[in-house]
């Protein structure tokens, strides 16, 4: 992630300044010129300048110069105290950095950067000082140990390289599983926000029920019979209420993580189309289902109910204009996993947009009627659970299939997590 990265390389500059600050007093301390040039240039110039580029956005040169800046620190120091100082050492920090500032994908930095790392390495093992003035060489050393105190700085600077890079990854790690929660609230009040209208027309249905039901009791009090149909009506109808109100609380919940729980997945469906069915009836979409009996998944059912919603909504945003209107969801077990397929009567996804549909952002819906987070919190759900979503293509019509591991192998890697 590239906050991550840049939080790492500027830590790493202010380190690397501070470390050549303190190399420039012992270097004039031993009255070695050239070694004491270097690194005062280093932190008089190069350091401040490395900064500058990258908080200007050049990003890419700010960390290149700074990589061969610190390699040639290594070399140039290296000359100045006469190649007998074990100064190679460190390389090995030097090679540590392109790998922690540069994206993976984007190889030919590290590789250049460490090929320039080991080309001063070699000229430092290799080459005389015999093109350096004598005078700027420093003479009369303790040799032994100059050379132990540059071996444990070099294990020393590396070692706090990688405090550098464990501290920064497990800060950043809370911020990011912070912001993927504030990610899956958001798309939550979105996917609700979508649906508020056909949820008050679902609600004001019985409400309707109750209140034209209110006033026949008062003709049918002396009747008892007809009086306890009437109140049976007017429980029915606030029963169905307060389910879909539940379901409402339930599925807007914030947790600080993720609950897995053995869950059977018929329930999960049945909550799913507890919250979409005010959306499928608004647009008369009939929904069918196929689920295997017993099946159960070890899952946060929240999450994976808000899985199945995004679909289902995305589903009807999809064919709410067409004729034939359906959504189908199957479940069953297959290679000792567990599919959810679900399905509807649109004409299938185009590869083009099948490559970006879980990207961030991305929506195929008019300005005002998708966030574009639905499937991208979708995937990321679907990651943390082991389980895998796709487009299937072996079918005619829009079919989203998702896979979960067996029970069994999730129960295992929850108990391995925790």
């Amino acid at each position: 992630m590239e906050i991550y990265r840049n939080l790492i390389f500027k830590r790493l500059i202010y380190s690397v300044w501070a470390i050549l600050g303190a190399y420039s007093i012992f270097y004039g301390f031993l009255g070695a010129q050239l070694a004491f040039a270097v690194v005062l240039s280093g932190t008089a110039v190069l350091s401040p300048l490395t900064l500058i580029l990258e908080k200007s956005g050049k990003k890419m040169p700010a960390r290149l110069l700074f990589i061969m800046s610190c390699n040639l620190y290594i070399y140039l120091t290296s000359l100045g105290l006469g190649h007998q100082v074990a100064a190679e050492y460190y390389y090995l920090a030097a090679t540590m950095i392109p790998i922690f500032v540069f994206d993976s994908h984007r190889r030919w930095p590290i590789f250049t950067s460490i090929g320039f790392s080991f080309l001063c390495w070699l000229l430092t093992v290799t080459l005389s000082t015999t093109l350096i003035p004598s005078e700027w060489i420093a003479e009369n050393m303790p040799m032994e140990i100059i050379k132990n105190a540059n071996f444990i700085g070099a294990m020393a600077i590396s070692l706090i390289f990688l405090y550098i890079f464990v501290q920064t990854n497990h800060h950043l790690k809370g911020v990011i599983e912070l912001e993927r929660a504030k990610a899956h609230h958001n798309a939550k009040l979105a996917s609700l926000g979508e649906m508020s209208a056909g949820i008050a027309h679902e609600i004001n249905n019985p409400l309707a029920i109750i209140a034209g039901t209110v006033r026949l009791l008062k003709k049918h009090r002396d009747n008892v019979e007809k009086f306890e149909a009437q109140t049976e009506t007017i429980t029915k109808a606030a029963t169905r209420i307060e389910k879909i109100v539940l379901g409402l609380r339930k599925f807007s919940r914030t947790s600080e993580g993720s609950i897995f729980k053995t869950e059977f997945l018929a329930d999960i469906v049945s909550e799913s189309l507890v919250i979409t069915g005010a959306k499928t009836k608004l647009h008369s979409v009939l929904v069918k289902t196929n689920i295997q009996e017993g099946l159960t998944l070890s899952c946060d059912s929240i999450e994976i109910e808000q899985v199945l919603i995004n679909l289902i909504n995305n589903g009807v945003d999809a064919i709410k204009e067409q004729r034939e209107k359906w959504i189908q969801i199957n479940a069953f077990t297959e290679s000792n996993q567990v599919v959810v397929q679900v399905m509807d009567s649109g004409p299938g996804i185009s590869q083009e947009v099948e490559e970006k549909i879980f990207q961030s952002f991305f929506t195929t819906k008019i300005v005002g009627e998708g966030t574009g987070l639905g499937l991208s919190v979708s995937k990321g759900i679907l990651d943390q659970h082991k389980a895998t979503i796709k487009v299937l293509r072996t079918v005619k019509n829009t079919c989203f299939e998702i896979r979960f591991p067996s029970p069994t192998a999730q129960n295992l890697e929850v108990k391995n997590a925790s």
